[in-house]
């Protein structure tokens, strides 16, 4: 079996420094305290055994019947694959998993979600698969917006968010709009186009979530207590065993709203209004915003 990888560098995401990439969809940075995850990658027949996720270590199948194979002593990801695995596939989709199994092992959590700072910290932003998120978020970085993660949102118990790789793929870029071909190239097998973003802060304090849904018209809806902690347990990604409760339930009290909206572009105006509304409220008494009228939804004409 030969060995695939690069020359360590000191690139951070998810809220670790990895170790065995170049890539430039990896911010370089000084985080000595942060924890190291190793990446590995390892060209030939990956094995037999079954999958699991343990106290210790984790196997899963990949695409291709390749697999991946975690050693939480060893702060090791292996890639085990039959054909040499690009970097832009490692980085998405194939690191997240990896990332949220270690984050887990650190106490943290871990959800299908992306982020955007605004307001003094990062607003999450998640939602049920073919519900947008991704296109809402690149639409929003080609208007200016700092998106801190795309796919995958790694929280600590102390509410600190950590930015992702800086890109985000999306099967089409006609419903984004603009000018944005130079930021944009085929990724995957030419499945997908890759917006690329630019470097933004390492981790930034969750000030609330976001939970995306269509609707007739542009709105935006408290979510109450109990809804919360039902839409983040099912946005959990990669969670197996037991669930301990507290972290989700601390992470849960932060403020929550349904942002809903027509399919379409030339809806972009009154989302991106009411989004930095709901930002500029939690900048400007210091604290995450409350809807003063709770029981009305708020909308955008």
């Amino acid at each position: 079996m030969t060995a695939v990888g690069a020359a360590a560098c000191d690139r951070v995401a998810f809220g670790f420094r990895l170790e065995g990439l170049r890539t430039p969809a990896l911010m370089p940075g000084s985080r000595p305290e942060w924890p190291t995850l190793r990446v590995q990658r390892r060209i030939g027949p990956p094995g037999e055994g079954p999958g699991y996720v343990g106290d210790a270590g984790a196997r899963l199948s990949l695409p291709d019947s390749g697999c991946l194979e975690l050693d939480r002593d060893r702060a090791t990801a292996t890639y085990r694959t039959v054909r040499a695995l690009d970097e832009d596939t490692l980085i998405h989709p194939l690191l997240p998993p990896a990332a949220a199994l270690a984050a887990r092992w650190l106490g943290r959590e871990a959800f299908h979600a992306g982020a955007l700072l605004g307001g003094g910290g990062a607003w999450a932003v998640a939602a049920t698969n073919e519900a947008g998120k991704s296109t809402l978020l690149a639409t929003l970085a080609r208007r200016g917006r700092p998106v801190l993660t795309d796919d995958l949102l790694v929280v600590d118990r102390d509410g600190r968010a950590y930015a992702g790789p800086r890109c985000i793929d999306l099967r089409a870029l006609d419903i984004v709009g603009g000018d944005i071909e130079d930021r944009v190239r085929l990724v995957r097998g030419a499945t997908r186009q890759r917006l690329d973003l630019p470097s933004v802060t390492v981790a930034a304090t969750l000030q609330g979530w976001i939970f995306l849904e269509w609707g007739s018209r542009v709105e935006l809806e408290p979510c109450p207590a109990d809804a919360r902690i039902k839409r983040l347990m099912a946005q959990r990604r990669w969670a197996a065993g037991a669930i301990d409760p507290s972290t989700l339930l601390v992470l849960a009290a932060r403020p929550a709203w349904v942002l809903r909206r027509p399919r379409g572009a030339q809806h972009t105006a009154a989302v991106l209004d009411l989004l930095d509304r709901l930002a500029g409220e939690a900048a400007g008494d210091g604290a995450p915003a409350q809807h003063p009228g709770a029981a009305s939804p708020r909308a955008a004409a």
